[in-house]
């Protein structure tokens, strides 16, 4: 399962169990120390640089890894972060059959305790199996950190001998648990595999292994690499697993990607009142494999609102109030967006009324910060796939589900979050021009950032959800809030591009083609309801 270990490790044949007890856990309250930075970073890093030139023994190595991790835990204790994870099901022929998708922040909460705030959360389209608190819980745990150095009499650590990674000689250092993980207790969780440890800092570079115990579940080997991000110090950058699932029936292709990125130092406390609910123990969402006619999902996670200040002093932007969450995707700013529209399915006034909203989104951009802009570029006779391209076509969308209207597909992304190209259906019935300028304005907002908003207050955001097949929600242009969130958006890509033009490489983890699309569901009556 895991890397075989090399020869100096089989001739060592060594074996360590840490006594050493510490004082903080990654769960508990976050440290009243200062992170280390400056002068006391570098004498932090000449120190253990002087220890590896004089680390003759394995256990020297053992115990200068220890004092390390410990390190960049205290500094990880004080910092927030943001999570971007998916997890997917993938076919025989390599597509996606299944995919959840879960965005996070990573916060503290009045009292220090680190919490995490939901910030994009759709249904799981997964049915080959069902994703489990278990799932979650390594997420944030095991396959974030690894090793829980913290805790001394919980693992055995064995010195494995050198190994190149990139061309870096590197330490090799096994991990197993000094018990037996108990299936009968699935929510005491044990990293099983092995870390590889910079030889001159002894930091963690790479973590690869397992998270057990496993149950009737399954979890995949996976692949955790930490990269210097504050003074030197190396934090998680990302997580990936490409494995088979074997379950009594059948096996499961199973793929996760996660990336965790935007480290700040927390200097103050702050109180979140509304915050994602964790799963029920009577109902929990099972990781075992289910049948494929059964049509599992998990209940939809509420997200913490952000409160937004605009221009306007009185006005403030809530989410999921009076301002939409952010979505996954959206055009790369500065983008000329060339918008095609189907040969023959829209008259001249409904091509005019969807042009109105082409333009809408145009004269906003500065204002949003986006600097995208939407031009006509003509008719086709089918979905244009270039780059920067947005093809607007009818179809039965209504038919196909009844709880839909119209819906916004990404074609092609890039990396992780930028649309390459993308494509927009709307029912053949939405026929009044005015509903159809709502419409496309509502679709727009999708590949600017926005994602839909069923809870919004009525007349407060153009993603607010659709009373009827022919009526508008209320808006045909952006609201104040749409913007102010649009901007936030926008301000963030910028900041990810400047970081990868620092780095020298992307910052943003690449991820399928195939996504869930946007879906503007049919509220009978008019009246908002959960999407």
């Amino acid at each position: 399962m895991f890397q075989p270990l090399t020869k100096c490790a089989s001739q060592l044949g060594l074996v360590f169990l840490l006594i050493s007890s510490f004082n903080q856990a990654f769960s508990q309250q976050a440290s009243a120390t200062s992170v280390e930075t400056g002068e006391n970073s570098q004498r932090s890093l000449s120190v253990a640089k002087s220890e590896a030139k004089e680390a003759a023994d394995p256990s020297s190595i053992v115990a200068s890894f220890v004092a390390a991790e410990k390190r960049v835990r205290d500094a990880l204790n004080q910092h927030t972060f943001k999570r971007d994870a998916v997890l997917q099901t993938i076919g025989p022929n390599g597509e996606v059959t299944g995919e959840y998708v879960r965005n996070s922040q990573f916060l503290f909460d009045d009292r220090g305790r680190r919490i995490e705030k939901v910030l994009f959360h759709p249904e799981s389209t997964i049915r080959e199996m069902r994703i489990t608190r278990e799932d979650i819980q390594d997420l944030a745990g095991g396959q974030l950190l690894g090793i829980d150095i913290v805790e001394a009499t919980k693992y055995r650590l064995s010195y494995a001998g050198t190994e190149t990674i990139d061309s870096h000689q590197v330490f090799a250092i096994d991990v197993t648990p000094t018990t037996e993980p108990n299936p009968k207790r699935m929510k005491e969780r044990y990293f099983v595999g092995r870390v590889w440890v910079d030889c001159d800092t002894f930091q963690i570079l790479k973590i690869k292994g397992i998270v057990e115990p496993q149950g009737k579940q399954r979890f995949p080997i996976f692949e955790t690499w930490r990269e210097p991000i504050k003074n030197a110090l190396a934090f998680p950058t990302r997580t990936e697993a490409d494995d088979v699932l074997h379950f009594r029936e059948r096996d499961v292709h199973y793929r996760i990607r996660v990336r965790y990125y935007d480290y700040q130092i927390f200097a103050s406390k702050v109180t979140i009142n509304e915050m994602d609910e964790p799963l029920s123990d009577t109902s929990p969402p099972q990781t075992k494999e289910t049948s494929p006619k059964r049509n599992d999902a998990l209940p939809t996670i509420k997200q913490a609102p952000t409160m937004i200040h605009t221009r306007k002093q009185d006005e403030v932007c809530t989410t999921n109030r009076n301002a939409p969450p952010t979505g996954p995707y959206h055009w790369p700013a500065d983008t000329e967006v060339k918008v095609y529209f189907a040969r023959d399915m829209f008259t001249p006034e409904q091509r005019a009324a969807l042009l109105k909203a082409v333009k809408t989104w145009t004269r906003v951009e500065q204002e949003a910060g986006s600097g995208v802009s939407f031009i006509d570029a003509g008719v086709t006779d089918g979905p244009m796939s270039c780059q920067g391209c947005l093809t607007v076509k009818r179809r039965e969308v209504q038919a196909d589900n009844k709880r839909y209207y119209a819906l916004f597909n990404p074609m092609k992304r890039d990396d992780g979050r930028l649309l390459f190209s993308a494509w927009i259906d709307l029912d053949f019935r939405i026929v009044d021009p005015k509903a159809l300028e709502g419409f496309m304005a509502h679709e727009l907002g999708h590949g600017l950032g926005l994602w839909d908003c069923p809870r919004c207050k009525k007349k407060q955001s153009i993603m607010n959800s659709f009373p009827g097949i022919n009526q508008h929600n209320g808006l045909i242009a952006p609201s104040s809030c749409d913007l102010a969130t649009m901007k936030i958006v926008y301000q963030e890509a910028r900041q990810f591009a400047a970081a990868a033009v620092r780095a020298g490489s992307a910052v943003a983890l690449r991820r399928p083609q195939a996504v869930p699309v946007s879906r503007e569901r049919q509220i009978p009556g008019g009246t908002p309801g959960p999407k």
